[in-house]
């Protein structure tokens, strides 16, 4: 009975503020066919329960923040009423600090009133963050959004020309950047200058100096200058709604450098919603472990969004540690762990413990944990469940494995496509560009053809897009099941079997992924030929076994005997982050071009870093033991050690 009243209560809502009829059917149905199949005839009650469970969470994600856009209000507003109810909740833990919500707001207000009152940002205003994780990170985005501006939220390992274009696409007018970041932002500072009314320095507990040779440059203490600041909620005559740009999170897309992806206060919450509903399964008495960089949706949105929204407390850490993970689960008491899969790798890979099993996790959730390590984590550390899901920070799309299928990032059927919009549709995979029929429409896969997944555009599931209009224009697809339609790609490469549960196959297009960031194979490319003269240079993923995601591979143009590698080492390593850059170099004599001038990787990644198919070709892998890092020759001895996991790269 109490579904039943939740759904009219649901109906009655959306009929009242003026909401379509067919909509709020749409929306209460599968709720009441899962807990009432037998009233319903035919296969309908027949359905199982994976598929209803898949199309009720959607249900309940769409209605619950459907119904709070009619407030039409910002995520910080949000979050400032949540902190009014529940002053003294501590939802932050960090090292031996605790945060609680009204410390956190009381913060965030004076990070409004000094970019309000002190520097006179207007709504609209961008401002760069370039931050390790800490809980100051979090309310300093907060507080902007108080006043309506724009936090960039720039991933902290990025140096050089990466940087420097993540802080002047957005059109930063200030920066605000971590003592522990410095040495990345400097050496661009002074190209910078231009675009910029002042870079400030935060510094709580890192103590830090600016080096002598750049003493000239003004770099006050962000801490120092709100410290003055009241606490008190700011004045804003015209307050941010729910439909307006929180921050943007940079995502490499499948195409070109990293992009401003468009982050709406409506989009930040049903991220914190969805995760915790559907995907985790939260309790209120859970405590969440995440070491996952917050300037990324996973860790700066699904996890901080659990502490702001819901009152979980939340334990941050700057960086993930395998020797220390065990020992801070039983610390803090977590009983939810948010991962990347290789996380669960290197936990793996550390000696066995008598006290592996001695912790209170009750859940595990997050991406690419790989099928060959599942089972073995899972008994080795008795995990009582696994959560795995699939979607990204810009996308309409999703996937989430209920039952704990190894390798599986999620679960699909015919009713679930239809409901949410979402198909796999076959791709050319030398072009990337999607096939069509006789009608010019594009073809679904069958259980076993692998294809892209992509979502239909539609007032109830939104595609953002990015800050440049030409890079949201290219992630859409038009006439893909009927004329007229338009579809997000995500660019990724998935199968689904004949039970209904889809797997990952590849990316797409020009991007990557290892040691769980986005490599973007354009950026890299144009450091390296920069580095080597301007020549011809494509970088791909590779394959290593036993390793998630792709490793760096770049094929270069022209004799190796050319190059000083040692010069061409150290640049490499201070021009890109460890991430970005190749393991493997292959020298050829050229590299094949299309008639549209690209380049032809599909040959080269077949081959990879494999000596007997590269016709002889020089091969180089990157030697990072010892006091020197550099590209070495790869012998036939590095390729026993990297095929035994021996090699540490």
């Amino acid at each position: 009975m109490l579904v039943l009243a939740i759904s009219a209560a649901i109906a009655f809502l959306l009929l009242y503020t003026g909401s379509h009829l067919l909509l709020t059917l749409f929306l209460a149905f599968p709720i009441l066919l899962y807990h009432f199949p037998h009233f319903f005839p035919g296969r309908l009650g027949q359905l199982g329960r994976r598929e209803l469970r898949a199309a009720v969470g959607s249900s309940f994600v769409t209605t619950y923040a459907f119904l709070r856009s009619y407030q039409n209000i910002s995520v910080a507003d949000l979050f400032a009423q949540h902190a009014r109810r529940r002053p003294d909740k501590v939802v932050l833990r960090y090292g031996d600090s605790s945060w609680t919500l009204q410390q956190i707001d009381h913060y965030a207000n004076q990070v409004a009133h000094y970019f309000l009152d002190v520097e006179q940002l207007q709504r609209g205003d961008c401002v760069a963050l370039v931050a390790s994780s800490c809980p100051q990170y979090v309310a300093i985005w907060l507080g902007l959004n108080k006043i309506g501006c724009v936090t960039s939220l720039v991933n902290a390992g990025l140096k050089g020309q990466a940087l420097h274009h993540a802080i002047t696409c957005t059109n930063s007018k200030m920066v605000i950047v971590s003592a522990d970041c410095l040495s990345n932002y400097l050496p661009i500072l002074s190209d910078i200058l231009a675009n910029l009314t002042k870079s400030l320095v935060l510094h709580e507990e890192y103590p830090w100096t600016l080096p002598k040779d750049h003493a000239e440059y003004d770099l006050p203490s962000f801490d120092t200058a709100i410290a003055t600041m009241p606490t008190s909620q700011p004045s804003v005559k015209n307050p941010p709604g729910h439909r307006d740009v929180l921050c943007y999170m940079f995502t490499s897309g499948t195409t070109g450098l990293p992009k401003p992806c468009i982050v709406t206060s409506q989009r930040a919450y049903i991220y914190a919603l969805s995760h915790r509903f559907i995907v985790a399964r939260m309790l209120n008495d859970d405590v969440l472990y995440c070491t996952l960089p917050l300037y990324h949706s996973s860790g700066g949105l699904v996890a901080i969004g659990q502490a702001l929204f819901f009152g979980t407390t939340v334990v941050l850490r700057k960086s993930f540690s395998a020797s220390h993970f065990w020992e801070d689960i039983r610390h803090y008491k977590c009983t939810v762990f948010h991962y990347v899969g290789e996380l669960c790798r290197y936990l793996l890979a550390q000696p066995p413990s008598p006290l592996d099993k001695v912790h209170s996790l009750r859940l595990i959730y997050g991406v690419g944990l790989r099928p060959q390590i599942w089972t073995e984590f899972v008994e080795r550390f008795d995990i009582p469940l696994v959560s795995e899901c699939y979607g990204s920070t810009e996308g309409n799309v999703g996937f989430v494995n209920f039952d704990g299928k190894p390798g599986a990032i999620g679960f699909t059927s015919a009713m679930v496509e239809h409901y949410k919009q979402q198909y796999l549709i076959k791709v050319d995979l030398e072009t990337n560009e999607a096939l069509r029929d006789t009608n010019g429409l594009c073809i679904k896969c069958r259980p076993g053809e692998p294809g892209e997944l992509v979502g239909k555009i539609s007032q109830v599931n939104s595609f953002d897009g990015y800050l440049g209009k030409e890079d949201t224009r290219k992630k859409c697809l038009e006439n893909v099941l009927e004329k007229g339609d338009r579809f997000f790609r995500t660019g990724d490469l998935l199968v689904k079997d004949k039970e209904g549960y889809v797997y990952f196959v590849d990316r797409l297009g020009d991007t990557f992924r290892w040691k769980g960031e986005n490599v973007s194979t354009t950026e890299v490319e144009g450091t390296l030929s920069r580095l080597l003269d301007n020549r011809d240079v494509a970088v791909f993923g590779v394959d290593i076994s036993g390793c998630e995601g792709k490793a760096g591979m770049a094929c270069i143009a022209g004799n190796d005997a050319e190059v000083n590698l040692d010069e061409f080492s150290r640049n490499v390593e201070e021009q890109l982050a460890s991430f970005a850059r190749p393991l493997f170099l292959r020298f050829m004599s050229e590299i094949e071009l299309t008639g549209t001038f690209k380049m032809r990787k599909g040959k080269l990644k077949e081959a990879g870093y494999d000596m007997g198919e590269c016709g002889g070709d020089h091969l180089y892998v990157w030697h990072a033991q010892g006091p020197k890092s550099c590209y070495q020759p790869l012998t036939v001895h590095i390729l026993q050690q990297i095929d035994s996991r021996t090699y540490r790269f």
